[in-house]
């Protein structure tokens, strides 16, 4: 398969000097990714994300199938210095999910379970296992990493009668906190794109028909986009002229070139532009001000996957902004032969 600059391999050697895998980068048949702010993990297809709080120093996630809650991941930064107490955190939990139950259920709770793919875990993490029974059956892990400091504390549930603690068990060690690569895994709703981890989640929109997410950096901004039920939309019109006329109309102070282009095998546009500034209206100083000002430069790409029935819009804005929508867009849609 080509990679481009950005996609990473499968396995790194770990700041440790231990193997790291991530598996939400290969993912199997029937299962899907999941990937936010450097964690990571592969989820049956069934199963999809409910909840998302996510930010670089603690986060919280909750996935559901068609019935019920079926998995849940928390982390939080450790301090600087020391080796967190793995035992207290996941007693302080376990107190707080008894308080819960209260006097309606019961709760027992089995230390060090095993779990079927243990030994695909990271040499690095100090994890333990455990299992728990009330009117759902539950089988968790917690561990410390020392290489990103986070503490990961996540748990797959399932109805008694349900289980399958196979499943259950593939999900938990898929799990990771970081990544090795230069890139993190951002992967939601059957969408996955890797991005610098230089950049910063800065907002997001994930609603029906749209996935919507902006990063930055210190001088650089991504904005990725993913559009579904598009034979509808392009109905009535062009690509380019949905794009430039509907998706970027409230778009401020920029100022943008569509170019037929296509990505792949699939038709589509480039994006060429810079952020609008009064000097660029003196005719014959707008191409010598760009040339300067690299920081104001845009660009992108626009394609659309008529198998998917989806549309991609892809946005860099600042030095070498070309350079990165088209990395970006490679990981989405690898281009054949390359």
């Amino acid at each position: 398969m080509h990679r481009s600059p950005f996609t990473p391999s499968r396995t790194h050697k770990s700041e440790s000097g231990s193997d790291y895998s991530v598996p939400a980068r290969d993912v199997p048949d029937g299962w899907k990714p999941f990937g936010w702010n450097g964690l990571t993990c592969i989820i049956p297809d069934e199963w999809d994300v409910s909840g998302i709080d996510g930010r670089s120093r603690q986060g919280y996630f909750t996935f559901d199938d068609e019935r019920t809650r079926r998995l849940e991941i928390k982390y939080e930064r450790a301090r600087r210095i020391g080796k967190p107490d793995l035992e207290k955190t996941l007693e302080s939990y376990f107190a707080a999910v008894r308080k819960q139950v209260g006097r309606k259920g019961t709760f027992d709770v089995d230390h060090d379970i095993e779990l079927v793919d243990a030994d695909l875990m990271p040499e690095e993490f100090d994890y333990r296992t455990y299992g728990w029974t009330s009117d759902m059956t539950g089988r968790g892990i917690i561990w410390f990493c020392p290489t990103c400091r986070r503490i990961v504390i996540a748990q797959c549930l399932a109805e008694k009668n349900r289980a399958n603690l196979r499943e259950l068990s593939q999900v938990l060690t898929s799990i990771r906190c970081h990544s090795d690569a230069p890139t993190n895994m951002w992967g939601v709703f059957d969408f996955a794109v890797e991005v610098p981890r230089e950049f910063q989640l800065e907002s997001n929109r994930l609603q029906a028909g749209l996935i919507s997410l902006t990063f930055s950096d210190r001088k650089r901004r991504l904005i990725v986009d993913r559009l579904g039920l598009v034979h509808a939309i392009l109905k009535h019109s062009s690509i380019g002229e949905y794009v430039a006329k509907v998706h970027y109309k409230k778009l401020r102070r920029r100022r943008l070139r569509f170019t037929e282009e296509s990505w792949g095998l699939n038709a589509g546009y480039r994006i060429e532009g810079e952020r609008f500034r009064l000097l660029y209206l003196i005719p014959g100083v707008r191409d010598f001000i760009r040339r300067l000002r690299r920081r104001d430069h845009i660009g992108g790409r626009i394609w659309h996957s008529e198998e998917a029935n989806r549309l991609y819009v892809i946005r860099a804005e600042g030095a070498d902004s070309q350079e990165l929508a088209d990395a970006e867009a490679n990981t989405i849609a690898p281009t054949p032969g390359e």
